[in-house]
């Protein structure tokens, strides 16, 4: 009797550790949010810690220190400029 609650008791928490295991991954999997280019000129604030998906012309990348910057020039017209941050 002793045995059978022993064997039940390390099944049960055997479940919720595979349980709890595959739930975690199942959140990393899912892509990081995104940013169009017409956002990020209206509302460059939204842009924090996503991923920035931009198409436009790129006409000047300057290095400084540890940041990357780039000049974009949109269809629109607009000059937009993003600073990379390398850590």
């Amino acid at each position: 009797m002793n045995f059978k609650i022993k064997s039940f008791f390390i099944l049960f928490i055997f479940l919720v550790l595979v349980g709890t295991s595959l739930e975690s991954k199942k959140k990393t999997n899912s892509p990081p949010p995104k940013v169009s280019g017409y956002e990020l000129v209206s509302n460059p604030s939204a842009a924090f810690g996503k991923t920035i998906q931009i198409s436009g012309t790129v006409s000047e990348i300057l290095y400084k220190g540890n940041s990357i910057r780039f000049w974009f020039i949109f269809q629109v017209n607009r000059l937009l400029w993003i600073q990379i941050q390398l850590l």
